[in-house]
């Protein structure tokens, strides 16, 4: 199998891990189910994944690693600090209804840490995590700096973002949030939002 073939087979079973993990946990999860929704063998999983454990911190590793890397290109390019948070509203929501990224695995697997032993994977998530809040609070920070943005605690103000993002996701299925565009509500979300801590 080429590398192409073996990451596109990978992927698949992650996306479909991800589907039993948030619908029965990760106690309810068995490698059997996973296989079974694919219609593979649990060895021929094994050839990708050498446990529900492996395959668990995998689908997480490979999510936040993804979404570090395009916070970074946000965060990297010249724009002002509200260009940059309008672009992290619209990353969030593409992560979620586009890619089930890591920002959708937080709200389908809101437990997920608890879940993981101690270790060197479970440091990695958190230091990634960090680097996921980090430069959106210095952000906001440096938007206050220059008068974009309220004085207020630029970690208040990051919170709030947060919650409001964290909200959307978590009320995706109200009338009148699931009956608009994808692009209509990042529209209407990266405008409140950055009207709403504006000065």
């Amino acid at each position: 199998m080429t590398n192409a073939g073996y990451e596109a087979r990978r992927q698949e079973i992650l996306t479909a891990a991800l589907d039993i993990f948030s619908t029965h946990g990760f106690e309810g999860t068995t490698l059997e189910a996973v296989a079974d929704a694919l219609g593979y063998t649990k060895p021929a999983l094994y050839y990708y994944f050498h446990s529900k454990e492996d395959l668990f911190l995998s689908l997480i590793l490979d999510s936040l690693r993804a979404a570090s890397l395009r916070i970074e290109d946000i965060f990297a390019q010249d724009k002002t600090p509200s260009g940059k948070l309008r672009d992290l509203i619209r990353l969030y929501l593409d992560d979620h209804f586009t890619n089930r990224g890591y920002f959708s695995i937080t709200h389908l697997l809101k437990s997920f840490k608890d879940s993981m032993p101690e270790g060197e994977d479970k440091a990695e998530i958190e230091r990634l995590s960090r680097g996921i809040h980090e430069p959106i609070m210095a952000t906001i920070a440096q938007g206050i700096a220059l008068g974009e943005f309220k004085d207020e605690d630029p970690k208040l103000l990051g919170s709030i973002v947060f919650a409001m993002l964290s909200g959307i996701l978590i009320h995706i299925d109200m009338p009148a949030l699931s009956g608009i565009s994808h692009d209509k509500l990042k529209s209407c979300l990266d405008e409140i939002i950055v009207k709403g801590i504006s000065a």
